[in-house]
């Protein structure tokens, strides 16, 4: 089936949510709102420590009269920093400044201007040297062909990271971009960091990364929680490619916690909104962050990423990017994978900022919905003006059922083999017998971010909206 539905159409057009009208949120149909009791902010917000960076650093300019140094730096970095556009970071300054929430205590207010300070003031001087050192000392880089890509596409929640973390082990065929090498794609960084693990193999058998692995410095965020069981965020892993966007730029959903205001949800959505010119600025970001870790580990592998925030308009673009791209989509049951992801994005955005926006803040919250019932929409748009030669896409339930099986139709859609007996054939096996282990998202009381009635009357069901890539009744798959 390659069309919306009656029924997709008329939940597109849903008013989105502008204020809040005697407790309930105007725009939201009566009977669909889920009442959420709030979290309490976090009261010293998490990297609070940029607040006493902005202090000192203002301190030490003036004490020692670095006012003209400073602002030559500033000069011959800011008009050529390849990250975020100017227009976009006054826009970010603008919502910091001028758009205070009521709602929100005072530190956890600052938290957004204080980053984009961080980032403007300490990092982007940092890391656009390093960015052209790249060019500079590893110019070969550039002609490095990115040939038929893999990207895993699906909502959140769909089971993208297990698939994407039991491809990567076939380091034969495949090479993904490491959580660190997104947020640092800098060849020297990157150098760095092989040259320090050699190292440690060699003198100290590796338990130089065990230390710091245990101590919690690969994780990019403090590992307890729900949130770790959920989502996993660690340097040395891979990680989904829309971080890329995250980490350099603010047209992503995660800057909302930063930034809690409506107008901002809608513009930390809005890739597709963007610019034409800032839109290719940032694919060219990504494509180049993914030139180099193929120029320094890729050795003819194909390219491995999951992608499952692209929905935002990123993924129109990948088309442009990687015209030869191969995707490969997963697709849940809505009911099981939406609530699982309301509650994720409020525990994201407390961990990162001390605020559940999802729990806090109703009128968010129903934005959100709304930006995420266009993800759903534009999924299946996506999946029916792409060629079935570069596409497939899988059931959810069929993968969990018998994994091995599914992996073997995807190395078919590929024009690959798995040997049996290789070592990867004997991941596929063990990968079966722990997932039977696999324990669902509880979803308790005060995390029912949405119901199942909203699901259903507004979402399109992705089941029934897509058209499924099946095995054939008899497969012949290329297992030798």
């Amino acid at each position: 089936m390659c069309q919306l539905t009656l029924h997709s159409a008329l939940a597109a057009k849903q008013a989105t949510v502008k204020t809040m009208e005697n407790g309930r949120v105007v725009g939201c149909p009566e009977g669909k709102q889920t009442e959420v009791p709030r979290q309490p902010f976090e009261p010293y917000p998490p990297r609070m420590y940029m607040l006493g960076l902005f202090v000192t650093t203002i301190y030490a300019v003036y004490y020692f009269d670095l006012w003209s140094k400073l602002a030559m730096v500033y000069v011959l970095t800011w008009p050529v920093q390849p990250f975020a556009t100017w227009a976009e970071i006054f826009i970010m300054l603008k919502s910091a400044v001028t758009q205070p929430h009521k709602d929100i205590p005072f530190l956890n207010q600052t938290f957004g201007f204080f980053y984009l300070f961080w980032k403007v003031f300490y990092l982007y001087p940092i890391e656009t040297i390093l960015w052209y050192m790249d060019d500079f000392l590893f110019p070969e880089y550039q002609n490095t062909e990115i040939k038929e890509p893999l990207f895993l596409l699906g909502q959140p929640r769909s089971g993208t990271t297990m698939f994407e973390t039991l491809l990567s082990k076939d380091e034969e065929r495949h090479c993904s971009m490491l959580l660190y090498e997104m947020r640092y794609p800098y060849l020297t960084i990157q150098y760095a960091v092989d040259f320090a693990n050699k190292l440690d193999q060699k003198f100290f058998g590796g338990k130089g990364y065990e230390f710091i692995l245990k101590i919690g410095l690969l994780s990019i965020l403090d590992e307890t929680g729900e949130r770790k069981d959920m989502r996993r965020l660690r340097y040395d892993l891979p990680d989904e490619d829309d971080l890329v966007f995250f980490c350099h730029t603010f047209c992503h959903f995660l800057w909302v916690g930063f930034f809690p205001h409506t107008d901002m949800v809608k513009y930390n959505h809005g890739f597709s909104n963007l610019p034409e010119a800032t839109r290719l600025r940032y694919m060219e970001l990504h494509r180049k962050a993914i030139q180099k870790v193929l120029y320094r580990r890729g050795n003819g592998r194909r390219y491995l990423a999951k992608w499952v925030a692209g929905w935002n308009g990123q993924l129109d673009e990948a088309k442009l990017v990687y015209p030869d791209a191969k995707y490969v989509v997963i697709v849940r049951e809505p009911k099981e994978s939406l609530r699982s992801w309301m509650k994720l994005q409020g525990l994201l955005a407390y961990q990162l900022t001390g605020n559940n926006i999802m729990r806090n803040h109703p009128e968010l919250r129903e934005m959100i919905i709304q930006e995420n019932i266009q993800w759903f929409l534009k999924e299946v748009e996506f999946c029916c003006n792409t060629s079935r030669k570069n596409l497939l896409v899988l059931r959810y339930t069929d993968i969990v059922q018998d994994i091995p099986e599914q992996v073997k139709f995807l190395y078919a859609f590929l024009d690959q083999y798995i040997e049996k007996g290789s070592k990867f054939y004997n991941i596929l096996l063990n990968q079966k017998r722990e997932q039977h282990r696999h324990k669902k998202t509880r979803i308790n009381l005060e995390d029912e971010l949405i119901s199942e009635g909203r699901i259903e009357s507004d979402f399109p069901n992705l089941l029934k909206e897509l058209s499924f890539s099946f095995p054939k009744s008899e497969p012949s798959f290329p297992v030798r």
